[in-house]
């Protein structure tokens, strides 16, 4: 992480948490905003870096940021990832698939979510479970192997 980021981030934490808004407030302020509920609907969160989250969009695989109060503890200012590219390898099978799809067009599973956040019917009715096997390491070295001699 750069020291530029670094000072950024420290400027921008200290100056949402100097003086929280109350969600009508915030609302007037930057428009949308989401509380803890509300952002596990709408969004899956990746990693977390006060005061920004990234997070994925269900509604259409986006990803991007946004920031948060700490108390109360509010998110806003939602912002797409314009560097993200146009298609994103699946967490299960490792197909290529649109950005905008929610689930791998190969697999069924959600083309953009971790294993563990996974949430297509098959996993959502309990039934994906699955742990990646030796077998499933075999293939990928096997495909890696592959993919490099073709690129020579």
């Amino acid at each position: 992480m750069s020291d530029d980021f670094e000072q950024g981030r420290r400027i921008r934490l200290a100056e949402i948490n100097s003086d929280p808004l109350p969600r009508e407030g915030l609302e007037s302020r930057v428009g949308q905003v989401w509380d803890t509920r509300e952002l596990a609907c709408d969004f899956v969160v990746l990693a977390y870096l006060a005061p920004f989250v990234v997070v994925r969009r269900k509604a259409d695989g986006v990803i991007g940021s946004l920031e948060f109060q700490a108390s109360p503890r509010f998110y806003f200012n939602f912002v797409a990832d314009e560097r993200c590219g146009t298609s994103a390898s699946c967490p299960w099978c490792h197909r290529l698939n649109p950005v905008g799809e929610p689930f791998c067009r190969d697999c069924g599973h959600e083309a953009h979510a971790l294993r563990t956040a996974c949430r297509c019917p098959r996993c959502a009715a309990g039934a994906a479970g699955e742990m990646v096997t030796e077998e499933d390491v075999e293939a990928v070295v096997e495909w890696l192997r592959r993919d490099r001699k073709a690129a020579r």
